[in-house]
């Protein structure tokens, strides 16, 4: 009995007090001490985004990426920076889905690559950087995520090309790799919350019986609400998430004084059928095509922007995301680059197909191009960069790329929702493999690219040196172009495939931006040299001098500048300035005793 009495006795304050703290902090002492184990064995997500790559340059780390997926590692851009930039650096980083990638083409095909290479030939002094952080499939939550990030790399300015992956990209209201929430405020938890080593593992036990992604497209993967209606719940929260998620990110690259330029997005209306199966969509599209065909691209644009929203299957953003993007450039300090408006009013029907997409939404070489032309102008503009990068002029990809690229693309289309998937559509991919292989042998190496038995670097030295061999000038000058982005401190073969097309003044429209590019790439006075003397003979005396120039800056006493010099300077009429080059030329010919 006296036992029953002293359990039944309350607890005093202070001890409730204890047990409290206790019953608090034990699953918390639990939870601490399996993430300091969970470190120490080494599996701890990797929390920075940038590895390094030697010993003075970062990189964005694929195994950074790889958080914002479940059995999906998504591709990114190698675009090494310095660590710590020189003085004279002009850094641009650029934010976005895909596109911004530069898909279906390599990294340096894409729009921002092309937006430095024509910086580099208006800015021969300063060093262009470019830092793509952009990622497959993914949408305003990385772009949210990674603006800390991009703060601390200090850049001159930031280009943003996103809004297509709102609704399925990582995290997205319609997608697979939803984060298991669904209000910003509990994703943007989850981002944190997938720093740490005990939250990893628990997603991944939990995704354990999925599919590796790997196995098909990034579209046929992502997908979890097919349809999504027109200003359904799904739909509306698609929009709300995308304008939050930019104008807190807009707010702090404003507060910390970093210009940033935004774009809309456009896609493809009259090359692309709606993907879902709305029958009102697939009637506004037919439509579009009757209304095309009677020479009323009005009432065409009409119809087929009708598609478009209709559509469900929501890979094309709906005309809502512009809107928010207008109305986001309008209440902070971003500078809006129109590229819907701008790309429609290039093309006299406004209706952009395939002769700018090669999907639903990504763009051809040129489409990119013109996309870094946009950027640039609205640079010049903001008084970033000199007028003269308004008239810079980029090259096209090389012939290993555009066969990579048209692989990728076959390859997308022949699964869902393009394509239910089958032998029909293997058989596509296998014919396309076939014909580029029998074609040539840079065909042949784009398909061992595509298949990982070449890496990219190794096709193009294998290129470069076969369009040598054959005297294929442009293409061994425009492999070299993408060689030096892979590797820039090996520029051997680079160097013969420029020399050879300066052997040939007919090339010296592509031979003076390449070796423009090659130099920004590289920083070696050789290219220089070379973009001036190509200049030069085209008669582009504006471009030759600010070669000349830096060439002059770098190497004084070359032989070839003083030459070029006193050319340049006699084609301006100006007698008296090319004496002293013409004179100093003839003093390195002179033999020496």
């Amino acid at each position: 009995m006296a036992r029953t009495e002293r359990s039944s006795l309350p607890l005093t304050p202070g001890k409730r007090v204890a047990f409290s703290v206790f019953a608090v902090a034990l699953p918390v002492l639990l939870l601490a001490g399996i993430e300091g184990v969970g470190r120490l064995a080494g599996l701890a997500p990797e929390r920075l985004p940038f590895e390094a790559v030697g010993e003075d340059e970062r990189v964005l780390s694929p195994a950074f990426a790889e958080r914002y997926f479940n059995g999906f590692s998504p591709a990114v851009p190698y675009t090494p920076f310095a660590a710590e930039p020189a003085r004279d650096t002009f850094r641009i980083v650029a934010l976005g889905g895909s596109t911004t990638a530069g898909f279906p083409y390599q990294f340096y095909s894409g729009f921002p690559t092309r937006i430095g290479e024509r910086l580099m030939q208006a800015m021969p002094s300063r060093q262009i950087e470019v830092i793509n952080l952009a990622m497959t499939a993914v949408n305003s939550y990385t772009i949210w995520d990674l603006a800390p990030d991009v703060v601390a790399l200090d850049p001159d300015v930031v280009v943003i090309y996103a809004g297509h992956n709102e609704y399925y990209g990582a995290l997205g209201v319609g997608s697979t790799h939803n984060g298991w929430a669904d209000a910003v405020s509990l994703k943007r938890l989850v981002l944190k919350l997938r720093r740490t080593v005990v939250y990893t593992l628990l997603e991944r036990v939990l995704a354990g019986g999925e599919a590796d992604q790997e196995a098909r497209t990034t579209m046929a993967g992502v997908v979890r609400d097919a349809e999504i209606g027109l200003d359904s719940d799904a739909y509306r929260a698609g929009i709300e998430q995308f304008e939050q998620n930019l104008s807190d990110t807009l707010q702090r690259f404003d507060q910390a004084s970093i210009p940033v330029h935004i774009a809309t997005v456009t896609s493809n209306l009259s090359g692309q059928a709606p993907l879902g199966e709305s029958e009102q969509a697939l009637e506004a599209y037919d439509l579009g095509n009757t209304a095309l065909s009677q020479g009323n691209p009005k009432a065409a644009q009409e119809a087929f922007e009708r598609a478009k929203e209709l559509d469900g299957l929501r890979f094309r953003a709906p005309d809502a995301i512009n809107t928010s993007l207008r109305d986001l450039a309008s209440t902070t300090e971003a500078v809006l680059v129109d590229v819907d408006a701008e790309l429609r009013a290039a093309y006299r029907s406004g209706l952009p197909g395939d002769t700018l997409f090669v999907d639903h939404l990504h763009f051809t070489a040129e489409g990119y191009d013109r996309i870094a032309g946009l950027f640039v102008d609205s640079f010049v503009e903001a008084g970033l960069v000199p007028e003269r990068a308004a008239q810079a002029e980029t090259v096209p990809a090389d012939a290993i790329d555009e066969a990579y690229a048209a692989l990728q693309i076959t390859r997308l289309k022949a699964d869902a929702p393009f394509m239910i998937p089958g032998p029909e559509a293997e058989a596509q991919v296998q014919q396309l493999r076939a014909e580029l292989t029998d074609a040539s042998q840079l065909g042949g190496l784009a398909v061992d690219v595509s298949d990982r038995t070449v890496l990219m670097p190794d096709a193009l030295v294998r290129g470069i040196r076969a369009a040598t061999i054959e005297g294929d000038s442009v293409q061994a000058l425009l492999m070299a172009r993408g060689l030096t982005y892979w590797r820039n401190s090996d520029t051997q073969d680079a160097r013969k495939a420029l020399e050879q097309s300066l052997a040939s003044p007919a090339l010296d429209s592509l031979t003076a931006p390449s070796a423009a590019m090659l130099y920004g790439t590289t920083r070696e006075p050789f290219y220089a040299n070379a973009s001036a003397a190509a200049w030069l003979r085209t008669g582009e005396l504006d471009a030759a001098g600010v070669w000349l120039s830096e060439t002059e800056r770098r190497t004084p006493d070359d032989p070839v500048l003083l030459f070029n010099f006193t050319r340049y300077h006699l084609a301006r009429g100006d007698t008296a300035s090319a004496r002293p080059y013409a004179a100093r030329y003839q003093e390195t010919r002179r033999p020496t005793n």
